[in-house]
C-alpha cells in the first residue's frame, strides 16, 4: 500500500542520512589523525636534527680532548 511504501522510503532516507553522518565523522577522524601524524613526523625530524648536532658537538669535544692529551 501507499503507507507501507512511504514508511519504507522514510526508513531508507533515515538510514542514508545516518550513513552520511557516520561517513562525515570518519572523515573528520581521518583528518585529525593525518594532522597528528604530520606533527609527529615534524617532531621526529627536529629531534633527529638535534641528535645529529649533539653528535657533532661530542665529536668536536673528543677531538679537542685527544689533541690536548697527546704529548708533543
Amino acid at each position: 500500500t501507499l503507507d507501507e511504501l512511504r514508511k519504507l522510503y522514510e526508513d531508507s532516507t533515515m538510514k542514508v542520512s545516518i550513513m552520511q553522518a557516520d561517513q562525515d565523522r570518519y572523515l573528520q577522524l581521518i583528518k585529525s589523525l593525518q594532522g597528528k601524524i604530520i606533527n609527529f613526523r615534524k617532531e621526529n625530524e627536529e629531534r633527529d636534527v638535534n641528535i645529529l648536532q649533539k653528535d657533532d658537538e661530542i665529536e668536536q669535544l673528543q677531538k679537542k680532548v685527544l689533541s690536548s692529551s697527546i704529548p708533543s
